[in-house]
């Protein structure tokens, strides 16, 4: 009975140790919508191609294929934008963007590029 207790703490412990550096700030997914298809459609990638997070400093993005040059945009509430950058996703795989100077409210991130767009909304 001992032995598969073991087993599991070390999956436990390996599964832990494999998170993000991030983790130690408080983490939530920022659901995306919309189609970024890069070559054929018959694939069978499940791998998400952006996904984003918000911590305690700001906002995650990571990149998880490579896209070329990927505009990334907030907006807050009334569709003023606060950041915008240009991302080459072919070199650059994560960004990290600073949300501690903005007040708290409602945003919009959308990451835009020859293959689609990715749209989500997040408090702040």
């Amino acid at each position: 009975m001992r032995q598969p207790l073991l087993y599991w703490g070390l999956i436990l412990f390996l599964s832990l140790n494999s998170l993000p550096a991030f983790c130690d700030e408080a983490v939530a997914n920022i659901p995306l919508t919309g189609t970024i298809t890069k070559g054929s459609t018959r694939s069978a990638s499940t791998i998400a191609p952006i996904e984003a997070y918000l911590t305690d400093a700001g906002v995650v993005a990571y990149f998880n294929k490579a896209l070329g040059d990927i505009t990334v945009t907030i907006t807050n509430e009334p569709g003023t934008t606060v950041y915008q950058t240009i991302v080459d996703s072919d070199t650059e795989d994560t960004l990290s963007i600073s949300m501690s100077d903005l007040a708290a409210g409602t945003y919009t991130i959308k990451f835009s590029c020859d293959y689609g767009q990715k749209t989500g909304t997040f408090y702040w």
